[in-house]
């Protein structure tokens, strides 16, 4: 690393004005792109939104690596928006099979998906810029078709919202309200609360200006809209998939007219025994009508 230095894209031209800056190695040696320079250094970049291509790249450079040195660190830094579920829970499973410590470092924004990045690293080895932004939220989705595929669709949903709840879970330390809670909007944190929650380990660099003033703003801002329960019950969530419809439930699309009334409006409903006992009460007054006309 010490004899690496910056050298001009040959390939820059009118048609290509902004390119990955070179890095040349050794005096003769071809030129390297710098995150390929930067992986030779145990460093992979997460960034852009994890879609396939992105995310076997991440995958791929983490089983190089381990391959190259079992032992030595890993640093991961990451600016990402996010990703499709299963892209990101393929990264996750490839660091949670890796011998090495991993560095996870937010530079820029870990939204999402990408937030559960950050979180699994080596505890201990966490560590944020002072303006990085953490945003958490539930998985997202949407289904069209049958009612069954619909159905289907909407379980799977519920179980990826599960799945990233046991995650958070097992990331943070917290309990099942706690992380509910961070999912249950979009939450952004900012450095110095996610050091002070124990989430992360650290801040590179020092706080930011005007974290506490915002912390403070959303603080009361999430005390008005959506208030953390007071017990942490683990029955919070039943065992059966959230948000699905039951099979066996009856539908219809106009409901039943009601059963025509012959009550007259503003009588009060007799109470149960009332009409026998207005029929019984109707013979004596027939029977003074009677004596009467006699």
């Amino acid at each position: 690393a010490g004899g690496a230095r910056a050298t001009t894209n040959p390939k820059r031209g009118p048609d290509n004005p902004v390119t990955v800056p070179l890095v040349g190695l050794e005096e003769g040696q071809t030129p390297t792109d710098v995150y390929k320079f930067l992986l030779l250094n145990r460093v992979v970049f997460v960034r852009g939104y994890l879609d396939d291509v992105a995310t076997s790249r991440v995958v791929g450079s983490l089983l190089a690596l381990q391959a190259l040195d079992p032992d030595e660190e890993i640093v991961m830094y990451i600016n990402s928006p996010g990703g499709m579920f299963y892209n990101v829970a393929g990264i996750l499973d490839t660091m949670a099979t890796l011998k090495n410590d991993i560095s996870t470092v937010v530079v820029g924004g870990a939204m999402n998906m990408s937030a559960l990045l950050a979180l699994a690293g080596t505890k201990g080895k966490r560590f944020m810029m002072p303006n990085g932004r953490l945003m958490f939220k539930q998985p997202q989705g949407g289904a069209q078709g049958s009612n069954v595929e619909v159905h289907i669709s909407a379980t799977e949903l519920s179980r990826n919202y599960m799945v990233t709840l046991e995650w958070l879970m097992a990331f943070t330390g917290k309990g099942r309200t706690f992380c509910e809670e961070l999912m249950d909007r979009e939450y952004y944190m900012g450095s110095v609360e996610a050091v002070d929650t124990g989430i992360l380990d650290g801040i590179i660099g020092g706080e930011a200006k005007m974290e506490k003033d915002v912390r403070a703003q959303l603080d009361s801002f999430n005390s008005l809209t959506h208030p953390l329960r007071a017990e942490d019950s683990l029955d919070l969530l039943d065992d059966r998939p959230g948000y699905t419809v039951d099979l066996n439930a009856e539908f219809r699309a106009v409901p039943e007219d009601p059963p025509a009334s012959t009550q007259e409006e503003g009588a009060p409903e007799p109470e149960e025994g009332a009409p026998e006992a207005a029929a019984g009460e109707a013979e004596p007054a027939g029977q003074e009508a009677e004596d009467a006309s006699e």
